[in-house]
């Protein structure tokens, strides 16, 4: 839709009266209909029919953001029960494998009776199995040659995400210069107990 609308010059400006429809557009609600200066000014739909177009267009779209937010809301009990049977196929795991979590270090050196004295430390990196039982094997070496391979059982329960120490006595070979530590097996002792 177009207007005609006469706009008067610098030179000749009488009684006008401009109509502000919106911040952006401007129509001449009259003019001089002697001035020759014309001019279509091409009319938009006004404020009002834009802010209901809007209103339109971004409802839908404001509703599917609300119910996104209320949907994604409340999820606690739906994430409690994934972290319990997150929880349980670990213990399931921590359980079938436990050499798999375990693991031994130590060194050695000797008392001033003569005995070679092994002092190491197990470690459990399981997040909620308990071990007991763990057997260590303990090879002792002369340059490459092994001399002598002995088993211990430590009997003490190794909970979750600890250290135990050990301390072992021993009369090894003569010539002895390095010890390997290893784990040979361990039992489950007891899963941790629920928060």
């Amino acid at each position: 839709m177009h207007e005609e609308a006469r706009i008067p010059g610098c030179c000749c400006y009488r009684a006008t009266r401009f109509l502000l429809l919106s911040g952006l557009q401007c129509f001449m609600a009259s003019a001089l209909a002697s001035h020759p200066c014309t001019v279509y000014v091409r009319a938009a739909d006004s404020t009002i029919d834009q802010l209901q177009r809007l209103k339109m267009k971004y409802i839908p779209v404001l509703f599917l953001f609300l119910l996104l937010i209320a949907s994604c809301g409340n999820n606690s009990k739906t994430e409690d029960q994934a972290y319990e049977q997150h929880k349980e196929s670990l213990a399931e795991q921590e359980q079938k494998n436990p050499l798999h979590f375990l693991s031994v270090r130590g060194d050695h050196k000797k008392n001033l009776i003569g005995q070679t004295v092994v002092s190491g430390t197990i470690s459990n990196k399981a997040s909620v199995t308990a071990y007991k039982e763990v057997r260590v094997k303990m090879l002792c070496y002369k340059g490459s040659a092994m001399l002598e391979e002995h088993e211990d059982v430590f009997s003490d329960v190794i909970k979750p995400g600890t250290v135990e120490d050990f301390k072992i006595r021993y009369r090894l070979p003569k010539g002895t210069d390095s010890i390997a530590l290893s784990l040979m097996s361990a039992a489950v002792a007891e899963a941790a107990a629920k928060p």
